[in-house]
């Protein structure tokens, strides 16, 4: 069954997608930002069903569903108006438009509606059986090699759907809510940014790099109804065992790392909002291949542990360029994001990226003693707590053989000031004490 969706806001279009594709299994959608390649698109082959908007880029929806009506094809209309106004329903009705949904909608409301025309419109006559789907056959390594950017997605923490009735509600839920409850979960948390600093909800052009932002700008019901149309999606939430287990790890790495992150950024004077966000979505390439391969076993039913591994390690790092890239992820957020691995150039930047780049070490690894200390100067951080330590015991040990526990006081002091970002003049006070022991020091690595 053929969908065609006629709207400029590319995230409402998507929206409207999900939920017909929800709906029925058989629906193939096309989505059109301007009325004249929707119309050349309806005059090759009408669809069973219209979604329009009021406001096209180049004309008015009105004047569109006019143009189509004169084809005689008897398709079904559902137009999303801006006002409901007595004028405006009345326009809609002289054209026959099937259905007249107000925005902002809420997504129960527009799931009834749309179920209806779904199971009203004309269906297409089965194509006939053409040779084997050709992802089919190359297993699922093939079925990841087919998918394009737009079908690229992510999956949902279980606790979302059973939350979301409850915050529909009047008077509507608080930002500091809304962030407690979906704070941790790496797909909303991307999508909602990702929709605010589209330029329909963004004229002006500023960076949102935050839930917070993202809800404030976007509003509560946007929001819900963005979290609701995920909710729909087939494979949102992984229940197979395997890949349950597998997600959560990589969650509990992005807290991991986040917890570093926004603990440096406070010590070093730097925002610890975005590198927070950073942190939760820098694991979004391992979750794509984890959704899909969800919605390969749901499909086929064979993934074993060894494929799965073979499709992380060959999918994840270009799912989550591709997917940072179609939906539009800011590019400051996405460069905090890959200071986390070291890529991007670290030598010039903000002292967030820096902070990332240490938090990526301590939870990760590959960071070297040298490229530590290097990115804790250029950040304003003191040495890593465990050598300021260190120093402090080695200190006296160098000039006598049984110094007094007391004789490190003055130094033990300035390494707690160092694990608490308040050592004077930025940490300088605690890089002189540890090179007055260099000579002693020992070389092993810090685990913060």
């Amino acid at each position: 069954m053929r969908v065609m969706i006629v709207d400029p806001d590319r995230w409402l279009a998507q929206l409207l997608r999900q939920l017909a594709e929800s709906l029925r299994e058989d629906v193939k959608v096309e989505v059109f930002a301007s009325g004249e390649a929707a119309e050349r698109a309806w005059r090759r082959q009408p669809p069973q069903l219209l979604i329009c908007g009021w406001q096209l880029a180049d004309m008015d929806g009105l004047s569109l569903i006019a143009r189509l009506r004169q084809s005689g094809a008897p398709v079904p209309v559902l137009l999303l108006g801006e006002r409901g106004d007595r004028a405006s329903v009345l326009a809609a009705r002289r054209l026959a438009v099937d259905a007249f949904v107000v925005k902002p909608f809420r997504v129960p409301r527009l799931v009834e509606v749309l179920r209806q025309l779904l199971g009203s419109a004309a269906h297409e006559p089965p194509a006939a059986a053409g040779p084997q789907d050709p992802a089919a056959a190359g297993g699922f390594l093939g079925y990841l090699a087919g998918l394009g950017d737009a079908a690229l997605d992510l999956p949902l923490l279980r606790d979302l759907r059973a939350g979301l009735d409850d915050l529909d509600r009047e008077p509507p839920p608080g930002v500091p809510e809304l962030v407690q409850r979906w704070g941790h979960d790496p797909a909303l948390v991307a999508r909602l940014i990702a929709v605010s600093n589209n330029s329909w909800y963004n004229p002006n052009g500023v960076v949102c790099t935050t839930l917070a932002e993202a809800i404030i700008r976007l509003g509560w019901l946007n929001c819900i109804n963005i979290a609701a149309s995920m909710t729909l999606r087939r494979a949102s939430e992984l229940q197979d065992p395997l890949l349950a287990a597998r997600a959560a790890a990589e969650l509990e790495r992005c807290e991991r790392v986040g917890e570093h992150a926004e603990r440096l950024a406070r010590q070093c004077g730097a925002d610890p909002s975005p590198c927070h966000t950073a942190a939760l979505l820098h694991r979004l390439g391992e979750l794509c291949v984890l959704f899909h391969a969800q919605a390969w076993k749901n499909r086929e039913g064979e993934c074993d542990e060894s494929l799965l591994d073979r499709a992380l390690a060959q999918y994840a790092r270009p799912f989550a360029e591709r997917l940072k890239s179609h939906w539009g992820l800011p590019m400051a957020l996405r460069e905090l994001i890959a200071a986390i691995y070291g890529f991007g150039d670290m030598s010039i930047g903000k002292r967030e990226k820096y902070v990332m780049r240490l938090a990526g070490g301590l939870v990760h690894g590959g960071m070297s003693e040298e490229e530590e200390a290097r990115l804790r100067r250029l950040a304003g951080l003191p040495p890593a707590a465990r050598r300021v330590a260190e120093a402090a015991v080695v200190a006296p040990l160098a000039g006598s053989a049984s110094p007094e526990p007391q004789d490190a006081g003055p130094a033990a002091t300035t390494a707690a000031q160092a694990e608490d970002g308040l050592a004077p003049g930025s940490g300088q006070a605690v890089e002189q004490a540890v090179e007055q022991a260099t000579a002693a020091d020992s070389p092993e690595r810090e685990g913060e």
